[in-house]
């Protein structure tokens, strides 16, 4: 007995094992089933899972004397019920819990009511419709969610909804009281929309569901714009009303984006602008001109900052502070260099080469003349070259910029050749120190650099006669004063209120031309007998001092001395016929501009000549 009782015990270890093996290789199947379903359910929960509401129960709230109600039932998106309603007045109300599965944000778009009369007799539904309806107001197309200020709800964010069914007015007929109640419910996606540019978003909507039509007015709170921009939707703006249909968005994160525009209008082209865009948004565009358009030499940006690009005719516009106004000018093409230099200035736009600065000021003459300032600006460009119509560093001379001035009502550039005339050597500014006044052009120095008519002298020297395309004859400033102990603006004054008789290709520096170099302005401030190193020295604060030299500016009109700068960063009275370096200056045309090029030593501005 004792062994069968162990034989048994040890069948029934085995049929145990057996069994335990068999669940195990169950489990592991519908496991690895269950894992491959789920990895198949994950793609189509990426898309489905984030935006799934459902109805998830019906309740009997509350109602009248003698009412009663039987079979309450829901799915997805209805609730069903029939309904006993014995007098006018009788109502019933029900709770009907919503549930977010996902974590979209959702709202009931429209309500559908099916009342029909219940036969109870036969216990079937007829066609005859009920006088049946919704007794109370439900918010449609409002969030259903915990959090209506997030864009996103919570995961299982339960909202309950109390809807009340009655009769309409006079709607009770003593033979009918039975009905039964169908309500289905169009859940919808609802969006954010955000504003952009906009000053105050109070009392705009922030909210808009799927398939709706929403009106937003502006007003003097938030600001009225001239225009909008709206993605994500499709907008219609008539000044202040935007009208938002048909959204198109299809990603989760994404939201309806309201960008506030300025009005854009032109002026002054000689083509049809009407290709052009006729609104802005804060952040900026670029707009090309064309043939079509009419291509200006320059333009003038009021409500933005505008940079045009001379060689590819597009203008950069950014700062917007208000409508934009571009116009166009098509005269001196020399104001394109003066636009190109002036919004480096405005925009403080870094140098593109580590060498050198964008360094410029705006000088406080009363012809507000910009200059390149401070120990090393970026102001190198090709001149004198060899082949003018292709510049290179093989070909050309490198000359400076020294800035852009106001002569004659036009934007003048005024270059340098940064090398000391005639090699370096000293030269004189006459050859005699006459004991009478010499002003320039009638000097000597002035005859050996522009005399026409000598194939010796440097104008008819210059590497292709086509550089004399470039240049531009002036009566250059030389008025006399014997004052030192004024500023910088005050002796400005002096040096150009007597002009040379005739007008001459080349010149030399005048004492301003000098001063105006440094990047301390607050040495305008201070007699220019007084500036010292702080406002002269080269390697620190300006780029065109070096020491002793020939400027062009005559002591007085009744003595034989020309100012020289000194070594002690200050100029003084020397004979004319003293022995020194001079820098040779000249002025370029009007209808010359900066093509290309970025100032630096290793990528000098290329000079080009407008037709």
């Amino acid at each position: 007995m004792e062994k069968k009782y162990k034989n048994k015990k040890i069948s029934s270890l085995v049929i145990c094992s057996l069994l335990i093996v068999m669940d195990v290789i169950f489990l592991t199947i519908g496991y690895s089933a269950f894992q491959a379903s789920m990895e198949i359910n994950k793609i189509s929960a990426v898309i489905r899972a984030q935006a799934d509401i459902r109805v998830t129960g019906l309740t009997i709230a509350n109602s009248t004397t003698g009412v009663s109600s039987n079979s309450e039932e829901y799915d997805v998106q209805s609730i069903y019920s029939y309904v006993y309603l014995p007098y006018q007045d009788s109502t019933i109300t029900y709770n009907v819990q919503i549930t977010n599965v996902g974590n979209v944000m959702q709202g009931i778009y429209s309500i559908d009511e099916i009342f029909k009369i219940y036969d109870i007799s036969t216990g079937t539904v007829t066609n005859t419709n009920s006088n049946l309806e919704i007794k109370n107001t439900i918010a449609l197309k409002e969030p259903l969610c915990d959090d209506t200020n997030s864009s996103q709800c919570k995961l299982g964010s339960v909202t309950t909804l109390a809807i009340t069914i009655g009769y309409t007015a006079n709607g009770f007929d003593n033979t009918n009281k039975n009905h039964s109640i169908k309500i289905d419910f169009d859940f919808r996606r609802i969006f954010d929309i955000t504003y952009n540019g906009f000053s105050s978003i109070t009392g705009l909507p922030t909210k808009m569901i799927y398939g709706d039509t929403k009106t937003i007015t502006f007003n003097n709170t938030t600001g009225i714009p001239s225009a909008v921009s709206v993605s994500g939707a499709t907008g219609s703006y008539t000044n202040p009303t935007l009208t938002l249909s048909n959204i198109t968005i299809t990603s989760v994160d994404e939201s309806i984006i309201i960008t506030k525009q300025y009005a854009v209008t032109y002026s002054g082209f000689s083509g049809n602008t009407s290709e052009l865009i006729s609104s802005i948004s804060a952040s900026g565009c670029t707009i090309e001109f064309t043939s079509t358009t009419g291509i200006p030499t320059s333009v003038t940006v009021t409500g933005a900052t505008g940079y045009y690009d001379t060689t590819t005719h597009i203008l950069t516009l950014s700062n917007i502070t208000g409508d934009v106004t571009i116009t166009a000018t098509n005269g001196s093409v020399s104001d394109i260099a003066y636009t190109k230099l002036l919004n480096i200035y405005n925009n403080s736009t870094p140098s593109e080469d580590s060498s050198c600065d964008n360094s410029l000021l705006l000088d406080n003459t009363t012809d507000n003349n910009l200059r390149f300032v401070g120990s090393k600006p970026c102001n190198y460009v090709y001149f004198n070259c060899t082949n003018p119509s292709n510049p290179s560093s093989s070909t050309c001379e490198k000359w400076r910029i020294i800035g852009v001035f106001n002569r004659n009502g036009n934007k003048v550039l005024k270059i340098i050749n940064p090398t000391f005339y005639n090699n370096g050597n000293n030269v004189q500014f006459n050859s005699t120190n006459n004991s009478s006044f010499v002003l320039w052009t009638t000097n000597s120095l002035s005859n050996t650099l522009n005399d026409t008519s000598s194939n010796s002298s440097y104008y008819n020297s210059m590497a292709h006669t086509d550089n004399h395309n470039y240049i531009e004859s002036v009566n250059w400033p030389v008025g006399a004063t014997t004052s030192l102990s004024v500023k910088a603006d005050a002796f400005y004054n002096a040096e150009n209120a007597t002009l040379s008789s005739s007008s001459v290709p080349f010149g030399l520096l005048t004492i301003t031309d000098i001063n105006y170099g440094t990047s301390d302005s607050s040495c305008y401030n201070t007699n220019i007998n007084r500036w010292s190193s702080n406002c002269m020295e080269k390697s620190s604060v300006n780029w065109l001092y070096e020491g002793n030299e020939y400027t062009m500016i005559p002591y007085s009109t009744t003595s034989y001395y020309i100012y020289k700068m000194q070594t002690n960063y200050q100029p003084y009275r020397t004979a004319m016929n003293s022995n020194l370096p001079a820098r040779v200056v000249t002025h370029l045309k009007t209808n010359v501009y900066l093509e290309s090029g970025n100032g630096s030593i290793n990528n000098p501005y290329i000079l080009k000549l407008h037709d």
